[in-house]
């Protein structure tokens, strides 16, 4: 008895046993971690401006981002339990089990100000190349979620086809179809 408690709590405490070796989501998790070291600059600051140590790791914070936009998952509090109650999206964003539950208040406060942070967004544009790469995204589905992204950004947009280029406003719509015909 003692030895079918232990197995399974081991097996419980290493979410990454439990996602198969060539599940789409490794690939995206591995393309995002590398790029995500270099942002040192993931502060929470608290309603009033100051600087403050959010509960919620800059790490997992811009991981819950992908996912949220990996699955067009609208809501935070549905994102924030689909992440309590799926072993695979706990992995994903580094959540352990003993972890408590993230408030969604913080989540929503600190979600805001990662999305208005363009190198954080252009970060995300390149997570979610990797997802279509990887097979989980439609090109309809990434032009969608690109096309969310920039309702956060500030002027002028960024040209998702070329990260480094700007483009004018009115070129907006322009660019997500040259990218959505691209990318067929």
């Amino acid at each position: 008895m003692a030895a079918v408690r232990f197995a399974s709590r081991s097996r419980s405490e290493k979410p990454e046993c439990e996602v198969p070796i060539g599940h789409p989501l490794r690939v995206v998790r591995v393309a995002i971690d590398a790029p995500m070291a270099a942002q040192h600059h993931l502060g929470y600051r608290s309603p009033d401006g100051s600087p403050q140590r959010c509960p919620i790791a800059p790490a997992q914070m811009m991981r819950a981002l992908l996912l949220q936009f990996l699955f067009a998952i609208r809501k935070n509090e549905l994102l924030i339990e689909r992440i309590w109650h799926s072993t695979l999206f706990r992995w994903f964003v580094g959540v352990r089990l003993d972890e408590p539950k993230w408030n969604t208040d913080v989540f929503a406060a600190y979600r805001r100000q990662i999305l208005r942070q363009d190198s954080l967004r252009e970060l995300l544009v390149k997570a979610l190349s990797e997802g279509y790469r990887a097979g989980l995204l439609s090109a309809e589905a990434v032009t969608a979620r690109y096309c969310e992204l920039d309702q956060f950004g500030s002027e002028p947009a960024v040209d998702y086809a070329r990260p480094s280029k700007l483009v004018e406003p009115d070129e907006k719509a322009q660019t997500a179809s040259v990218w959505h015909a691209r990318s067929c």
